[in-house]
């Protein structure tokens, strides 16, 4: 597999698509999904801090804002990036690439980002429904 089949399952529209809230979540979840160990494996795919890729073929993905749809949906408000709007934000009291006080966990990104462990960001997003 390569990373084409990989964005053809758990990514197949851009982040900036227009989508309603409930939109911007369920493709949130989705990417995440698709950033579980097995379903990286899976497409032939290795990571490297916030980047999966196809090392034969050499075709990369970014796992940061500019490819969260939650982002785009509620992270610039009035021209402000705040993200208090965001369903992640509601849940956690926090943004996702921040420490929560509030529950006490590292920053649901770093903890991809520097363990490539993406189940808290999975299961912070279940919450969001």
């Amino acid at each position: 597999m390569t990373m084409q089949t990989w964005l053809a399952e758990y990514y197949p529209v851009p982040a900036d698509t227009p989508m309603t809230g409930q939109e911007a979540i369920d493709h949130s979840r989705r990417k995440w999904e698709g950033l579980r160990s097995e379903n990286l494996e899976r497409h032939d795919l290795k990571r490297a801090y916030r980047r999966i890729f196809h090392e034969p073929s050499g075709e990369d993905f970014t796992v940061d804002a500019n490819t969260c749809a939650l982002c785009f949906k509620f992270e610039e408000i009035e021209g402000k990036n705040t993200c208090q709007d965001c369903p992640l934000f509601a849940v956690r009291g926090t943004r996702c690439d921040e420490y929560s006080p509030g529950d006490g966990t590292e920053s649901l990104y770093s903890e991809f980002t520097v363990n490539g462990n993406p189940l808290p960001m999975i299961e912070a997003l279940a919450k969001c429904e």
